[in-house]
């Protein structure tokens, strides 16, 4: 019988925001690795690459376990937040290609204003005032930083735009999945049906890498993996509504990032 996932420590806001403070910085070393191989590789292999070598460190903690720990009977959930997941990361790794990294970065995390709303009407979860307030600022933020008048709501932009949308339900459903998955399986699931579904369209269009893309590209998995664990944390730590919007701290990241390697 399937042992339902109890969560190690009390749910706590501020854990959570600890954890999704800490994986925004992560995505956004991601990011960077994905704008700079995105210059030579099509972006149908960066999303495959992604999501291999993510799946592929987390292979010795998969082993250790016994084989009842790593069945799950939420395979439609399972493969529902693997399917919004690569959508936005198609999406996402697009627009990065196309936009300057602050900017993709800022279209995507605009992700947390449709989570509250998303888990509002899924999960149940109550959107307390004081989290609409912050959400009210961080989108005024968005908009601030994104500026239109640079023209960043270019066809890529509404691209990046998508993500977010599709980012949503995949970490909402992240959220749901918490309640009898214990992280590492949660991510570990993603990366095995992101890499089947991705493989496809990266064999139509697959080119020789160098050493140093193939060093990148393991690089990009193994962070992206970490940024995915402590994501996961963070909203099995706190309802998803309440510790959404620390992903704009992300912008940041990305924005110092962007400043000093282009």
């Amino acid at each position: 019988m399937r042992q339902v996932f109890q969560p190690s420590r009390p749910q706590s806001v501020v854990r959570g925001a600890a954890f999704i403070v800490s994986s925004a910085a992560v995505f956004s070393c991601v990011g960077a690795i994905v704008k700079a191989l995105s210059h030579d590789i099509p972006v149908a292999m960066i999303v495959f690459f992604r999501s291999f070598f993510g799946m592929a460190c987390l292979l010795p903690w998969i082993f250790r376990q016994p084989a009842f720990a790593v069945q799950s009977g939420r395979l439609r959930l399972h493969l529902l937040r693997a399917l919004a997941g690569l959508s936005a990361m198609y999406c996402f790794f697009f627009a990065l290609s196309r936009l300057k990294l602050a900017e993709a970065v800022v279209l995507n995390f605009t992700a947390p204003i449709f989570i509250g709303v998303l888990a509002f009407f899924w999960l149940g979860e109550s959107i307390g005032r004081k989290t609409n307030i912050a959400l009210i600022i961080g989108f005024i933020g968005v908009i601030l930083i994104a500026n239109p008048d640079t023209g960043v709501f270019r066809p890529a932009a509404l691209i990046g735009l998508l993500s977010a949308m599709f980012a949503a339900v995949a970490l909402v459903s992240i959220r749901r999945l918490s309640d009898t998955e214990p992280p590492p399986l949660i991510v570990f699931y993603f990366g095995v049906f992101a890499s089947i579904l991705s493989f496809p369209a990266a064999a139509m269009v697959w080119e020789t890498l160098t050493w140093l893309q193939w060093g990148l590209a393991i690089a990009m998995g193994i962070m992206a993996t970490m940024g995915q664990l402590l994501l996961t944390h963070g909203y099995a730590s706190a309802p998803a509504g309440q510790v959404g919007f620390f992903q704009y701290s992300s912008v940041v990241f990305s924005a110092l990032l962007g400043w000093f390697i282009w």
